[in-house]
């Protein structure tokens, strides 16, 4: 298998995910912006009534596939049963962007988020 057939194969899986999660809500009443304040790429999830503090969420996918996006059902959810504002971050995926890549980004976001006041939620 060479190099392009690998990247043709992730790019089909990527746009495949994309329409499998494309109808997928968050919660009734769980607000998604997009994080326009924040130095890196990704989104604001809250729930109706937040209590103080933030979270970290780093999606699922191997670094390769997936976004903030494609798991909303999921942060919304999380965001909702803690009652937290969760930054879900969008790190930049391989292998356009090869390890340490995502890695950076989620410590770039830790370091962003702890300056801004927020301390670590570990779950």
């Amino acid at each position: 298998m060479t190099r392009s057939m690998v990247r043709e194969d992730i790019a089909a899986i990527r746009r495949r995910e994309a329409r499998q999660t494309r109808w997928n809500r968050p919660p009734r009443g769980v607000r998604i912006t997009p994080a326009v304040d924040a130095p890196l790429p990704g989104e604001w999830v809250e729930p109706p009534t937040p209590r103080e503090g933030v979270m970290l969420y780093v999606h699922g996918g191997g670094y390769v596939v997936g976004s903030p996006r494609t798991h909303r059902v999921l942060t919304g959810g999380l965001a909702q049963t803690v009652r937290m504002r969760l930054f879900a971050l969008d790190y930049r995926l391989a292998p356009e962007h090869p390890f340490p890549a995502a890695l950076d980004d989620t410590v770039a976001a830790l370091q962003w988020l702890a300056a801004q006041g927020a301390r670590p939620l570990w779950l």
